[in-house]
């Protein structure tokens, strides 16, 4: 597991995650918003969905125990969270995670101590949600 640090100053957001009960409570809270400007994947992963949302920072909604997650100039195919940083520099990091995945984006989920390929995130429908919600 990797020691995060706190980040001096937060990362702008573009984009959310949660995962088991937060993540049915992010969907619940996307339903009632307007969905032009996101997308969204859904990946069953250790017997609970994550979920993560990626859009313009006005258009994330916030649930308990959701992270934001946001880019940083030294690594652009990463999705960090906004209040955390690796402890080696960005660039080497970013370096590593391609190491393990091909993927072009990849979101860092810390918690989790995971990645998750959210570069074939679609845009988002009450449709998808509403089965995403199940």
């Amino acid at each position: 597991m990797i020691a995060w640090t706190p980040r001096e100053a937060p990362l702008p957001p573009t984009a959310v995650a949660a995962r088991g009960d937060a993540a049915k409570a992010l969907v619940a809270a996307l339903l009632k918003r307007d969905l032009s400007k996101l997308r969204g994947v859904a990946e069953p992963i250790g017997g609970r969905d994550i979920v993560i949302i990626l859009g313009p920072e006005e258009a994330l909604p916030w649930v308990p125990e959701a992270v934001f997650l946001g880019t940083e100039l030294g690594a652009p195919s990463l999705l960090l969270p906004t209040t955390e940083a690796p402890p080696w520099p960005v660039a080497l990091f970013e370096r590593a995670v391609r190491r393990r995945t091909s993927e072009r984006l990849v979101a860092v989920l810390t918690r989790e101590d995971l990645l998750v390929p959210v570069a074939h995130a679609r845009p988002l429908d009450r449709t998808m949600l509403e089965a995403w919600r199940r």
